[in-house]
């Protein structure tokens, strides 16, 4: 017996040889399974190969190679700009012009990862993009010329692909993005120096004797121990300001008690008199019918509300989300003439002038703190840095005869809002007198200032450059650098420029969104004065 292995006997070598128990049984036949699923895997996938093989015009296998896709789009009718199964997006719509064209055969929704499709930024519901860029593998079946062409014959009329140029394969289309240009089309009159020449004022906010809109505060914050606020993350409030804000409120609890108990006292004492008469004598006094006010009950009160403060009731909490939604929502029932009124305005060269040099102010490395939500001084992701910040000269619709400006910026990267509570302190800045010097106060980091974003109306992606792949193409031999990364068609870039403009034009002059959130401004700028912090 010397061929039987070590430690075996008979019982264990019969079962290995002709057959084991229940559990071996089991795991043989599952091994034997899988065995056969994988060739049928292997079988399916030869099959799907085959299916998306493309062919090029010789008839030869045509090779993938990785590619990027620079194309613009009106984004009214979609859904955002990623893939969604079931929903009308962008992507989904050039997925199915590179199926029909060829270059991407049988790839569905769920198979994109497959040929490394990757966007370099992602858009919203309803948000255009003068040029945004798509990295993927295409089997290249054409010239890239014709391959434009032919995609923009499938594509609907609001999304137009602009260049298609061969990449390396290492490019991604989000990480080597370097800087964004974005840009905000917005009517002239969002900028007026004299704003009750132009606009009749609101209704719940007296005109001011001087006749000019007063400026939000600008107040410093001590950098002391700050104390995190439940159910809010990321925001801090100082715990100095809560203490004396708190103090406040009791002390004006008291003093409206004391007044109110001194005029109930003198209005009952003139209007009330009390005769009572005996057998023998006649008396006449005074006396007050009404109990005195308890000033421990308005103590009370203001120790409640304090509790509350420090609890952090849902106003307080949602501070910022009930600013922006007066203001954004405050404007919609603007009155009749308004709106006809202020249409016929034309900026003066001088408030050009003050535009400019306010939008400067925001160039360089800041903190912008005041200028995005959930995030205080001390946060490192604050510091962004702007190259340029301009402003076109204006231009008028013909159509509707409305006077537009179009601001851009370009920069690194953005915090959330940034943009459009840049455009909206400029807004207010020129409106209530500002100097540049006021506009650097509010990027400091000892600064708060409550800001509103601006109408989201006219903001939209105007391009993304690769400065950092370039210099890599350049240094391994090829000549790219810069704005020459793109060969871009300026027919398609006009066709989608013409488009979003006349989208932006189209909804101000049917909903009044600039128009009626600068008639609310006088509000605004009452509400963000009496909700700014004080020390």
């Amino acid at each position: 017996y010397n061929y039987l292995p070590r430690r075996c006997d008979w019982m264990s070598w019969g079962r290995r040889k002709h057959g084991g128990t229940k559990q071996e049984n089991k795991k043989w036949r599952l091994q034997k399974q899988e065995k056969k699923e994988k060739k049928e895997g292997a079988r399916n996938k030869a099959e799907e190969t085959e299916r998306k093989v493309v062919l090029d015009a010789d008839g030869n296998r045509a090779k993938k190679a990785k590619h990027a896709l620079l194309f613009g789009y009106c984004g009214t009718r979609y859904s955002g700009s990623q893939i969604n199964p079931g929903v009308n997006t962008l992507e989904g719509e050039m997925l199915k012009a590179l199926n029909t064209v060829g270059t991407l055969p049988g790839f569905n929704e769920d198979e994109v990862f497959k040929c490394h499709w990757q966007r370099a930024s992602r858009t919203d519901k309803g948000v255009h993009a003068i040029r945004n860029t798509l990295s993927l593998k295409l089997a290249q079946i054409c010239p890239l010329p014709e391959l434009c062409s032919r995609l923009n014959n499938v594509l609907p009329p609001d999304i137009r692909v602009h260049d298609i140029r061969t990449t390396t394969n290492s490019f991604d289309a989000k990480t080597h993005a370097s800087r964004r240009t974005y840009h905000y089309v917005v009517p002239s009159y969002a900028f007026v120096t004299d704003y009750y020449s132009v606009y009749p004022g609101h209704p719940d906010i007296p005109k001011p004797e001087d006749g000019k809109l007063h400026p939000p505060r600008i107040n410093t914050v001590e950098l002391v121990k700050k104390k995190q606020v439940a159910g809010y993350p990321g925001r801090a409030i100082n715990k100095a300001t809560q203490k004396a804000s708190a103090a406040a409120a009791r002390a004006t609890a008291v003093v409206q008690a004391l007044v109110q108990k001194a005029e109930n006292a003198t209005t009952e004492t003139q209007n009330t008199t009390t005769t009572t008469t005996t057998n023998d004598t006649s008396t006449t006094s005074t006396t007050p019918t009404t109990t005195e006010p308890s000033i421990g009950t308005k103590r009370k009160r203001a120790s409640s509300e304090e509790e509350n403060d420090e609890g952090q009731t849902d106003a307080q909490e949602t501070e910022e989300d009930l600013i922006d939604a007066a203001l954004q929502a405050g404007g919609k029932l603007l009155p009749d003439g308004v709106f006809e009124q202020v249409k016929k305005y034309r900026i003066p060269p001088t408030t050009l002038s003050k535009v400019r040099e306010a939008l400067q102010c925001f160039e360089g490395s800041h903190r912008f703190h005041n200028y995005t939500r959930y995030l205080n001084s001390t946060d490192p992701q604050t510091q962004r840095f702007i190259v340029h910040f301009t402003c076109s000269d204006p231009w008028v619709d013909e159509k509707s005869g409305l006077e537009m400006l179009t601001i851009e910026v370009f920069g690194q990267s953005f915090l959330l809002h940034q943009i459009r509570k840049m455009i909206c302190a400029t807004i207010m800045g020129i409106a209530t007198g500002w100097a540049p010097e006021d506009f650097n106060k509010t990027m400091e980091m000892q600064s708060s200032v409550n800001i509103p974003p601006a109408p989201g109306l006219g903001l939209q992606l105007c391009g993304i450059t690769f400065e950092a792949y370039c210099m890599k193409l350049k240094g391994i031999g090829r000549s790219e650098a810069g704005q020459q990364f793109w060969n871009e068609n300026e027919e398609t870039v006009r066709d989608i420029v013409k488009q979003i403009n006349d989208k932006i034009i189209a909804k101000e002059v049917q909903d009044h969104t600039v128009c009626a959130w600068m008639y609310n401004l006088p509000r605004n700028l009452h509400t963000l004065s009496s909700r700014a912090l004080t020390v």
